[in-house]
């Protein structure tokens, strides 16, 4: 028996993807810019998206097995439903790979890392699966020169290594503190370490634990500044309020 099924799997047109990792913004940057793509080929109609809350397998087979909407290829996405769905349910699915249509594309989008003996990786071929890592060392350079590459600025090198300092690997803040300096900057174009001191605050000045810490101690003066800080930085003031909840709770 598997000498058979050894043949059908290299003979096989279905196309799985997956895509996850330690860095789920940049694996969210990936998803999105491949959504984008497939929509502009085959639109939006063709198009299903199930997640870990709104999801059952008799909807993902049925969506699956649908034919395409006036373009040739339907994708099925499937949002952190590896690390949730339950075992009778995995073994389901990995029995109706085989079925699903040359017409169908299905990615997998996971926020964390799959587990590296997770079954399912066992019917995804290794080029069509997508790690990504948290960003480190000269990485994060390479980021800053690709987002600003992207936007049509340039950065000096220094103005890079002070970015980096205060913004640390995160490439979700990178990502928005960058687009407050192309906001900033989007007359002359060139990103300084000027521009960079004004802009953007270290993450000390940030920092929730910094936050919590002064309202244990009912330092207001102290808290009072962190507040203000973590609002001029973009922080929702609701995600705000969560996290201090959290906190206390910790302690």
């Amino acid at each position: 028996m598997a000498g058979p099924r050894q043949r059908r799997w290299h003979n096989s047109t279905y196309m799985l993807y997956l895509i996850h990792g330690e860095d789920d913004f940049r694996s969210g940057q990936r998803l999105l810019h491949n959504k984008t793509r497939f929509i502009e080929k085959h639109g939006d109609s063709n198009l299903s998206l199930f997640t870990s809350e709104n999801y059952s397998i008799d909807s993902i087979i049925q969506e699956s097995q649908a034919s395409p909407f006036l373009g040739e290829k339907r994708l099925i996405v499937l949002e952190n439903i590896v690390s949730s769905w339950k075992k009778e349910e995995k073994e389901r699915f990995i029995k109706y790979i085989h079925h699903i249509p040359e017409s169908t594309i299905v990615i997998f989008f996971e926020t964390t890392k799959v587990r590296a003996n997770d079954s399912i990786l066992k019917h995804i071929e290794s080029k069509n699966i997508f790690y990504t890592s948290q960003l480190w060392g000269n990485e994060v350079n390479q980021a800053l020169v690709t987002l600003a590459q992207t936007s049509g600025h340039t950065i000096d090198q220094q103005a890079i290594t002070l970015l980096a300092s205060r913004i640390g690997s995160d490439s979700r803040q990178l990502h928005y503190e960058f687009k407050k300096l192309v906001a900033y900057t989007h007359k002359k174009r060139d990103i300084t370490t000027d521009d960079v001191s004004l802009i953007i605050r270290g993450k000390e000045d940030t920092n929730i634990f910094t936050l919590t810490d002064a309202l244990a101690k009912k330092d207001i003066a102290t808290a009072q500044t962190m507040v203000r800080n973590i609002v001029q930085s973009g922080e929702v003031l609701y995600s705000l309020l969560a996290m201090i909840a959290f906190q206390f709770r910790n302690l």
